[in-house]
């Protein structure tokens, strides 16, 4: 199964071009594609449907729409104006939530509302928690809250169950066949805007530690590149892993995974070719049965 995640920049690419038919191409082989930075009724992009356009480029797969902002577009006539995650997976998606994360309003500084998208996905390793995500650029602290949140909403998921449980009187609630049990499994991709010496990374992660590295939490997360080029140094994880480009690359784009997922994790790389954004896709092969190449 082939994971990727990528910030397309609403398909403004390097060269500033607007072409979102490009920057889903250097993503289209992936099995399940976590996408941020997707709009609908924006004039940046000549009011475009872009999921639309995406369930064209993917007639195979499903597609889940979560919006974080929602406005009424000035002249639209009643037009929406859209911004937010994608999940396009090539497996059968069993449910789908939206989550705003926390939040608190910038005066003078861009400060968008964010949200965690999330797909209950039935993958051939299994039903899988797979969430497609875009944190605060701007502040430390409010990313901080971000992950905080993020983290307490996955320890908690398998106890609060699938989005539809139970019995009812009325049997139109459940005449269609039941959700299995909420997942422990969980994979969280997207811009996460953050470095890895951060306190939002040691949140998802672990604390930092010169002897040990990060401490990885049985109930938290891997960090599937790292996992898979372990042994390199900070300095060559940003050289190779960057994936915002700009005078100075940083590694901001990350898939991360529980724990029971470590075996199943065979290669993390970044596609340094890619040039629909500003961002650039990261690429993560998990195969239950196959070699844990980066189990180490």
């Amino acid at each position: 199964m082939l994971l990727a995640t990528y910030n397309i920049h609403y398909g403004i690419g390097r060269d500033d071009r607007y072409d979102l038919q490009r920057a889903l191409s250097e993503v289209a082989h992936a099995d399940v594609i976590a996408l941020q930075e997707v709009e609908i009724g924006w004039a940046r992009t000549n009011f475009d449907d872009q999921i639309d356009a995406i369930r064209h480029e993917f007639p195979d797969y499903t597609i889940a729409w979560g919006p974080n902002i929602d406005t009424l577009s000035t002249g639209s006539h009643g037009r929406r104006r859209q911004h937010g995650n994608v999940i396009a997976s090539r497996y059968p998606i069993l449910s789908i939530r939206n989550y705003l994360l926390p939040k608190y309003g910038s005066l003078d500084h861009l400060d968008q509302q964010k949200g965690a998208l999330e797909a209950l996905v039935d993958t051939p390793l299994g039903p899988i928690r797979i969430y497609s995500t875009h944190f605060c650029s701007t502040s430390p602290a409010q990313s901080q809250l971000q992950a905080e949140w993020l983290l307490r909403h996955h320890q908690s998921a398998p106890g609060r169950g699938p989005v539809l449980a139970g019995a009812h009187s009325d049997p139109s609630w459940t005449s269609e066949p039941a959700l299995p049990p909420m997942p422990v499994t969980a994979i969280v991709m997207g811009d996460l805007n953050f470095d890895d010496d951060s306190s939002a990374y040691e949140i998802l992660v672990g604390d930092y530690t010169r002897r040990y590295g990060n401490l990885t939490r049985r109930d938290g997360f891997l960090d599937a590149w790292v996992r898979c080029n372990a042994g390199t140094s900070r300095e060559n994880r940003l050289a190779t892993g960057a994936t915002l480009l700009g005078h100075a690359p940083e590694r901001v784009d990350y898939c991360l995974v529980t724990p029971d997922l470590r075996p199943a994790l065979r290669k993390a790389w970044v596609s340094h070719e890619a040039v629909g954004s500003d961002h650039q896709p990261l690429f993560v092969d998990v195969d239950r049965g196959g070699d844990p190449a980066c189990a180490g």
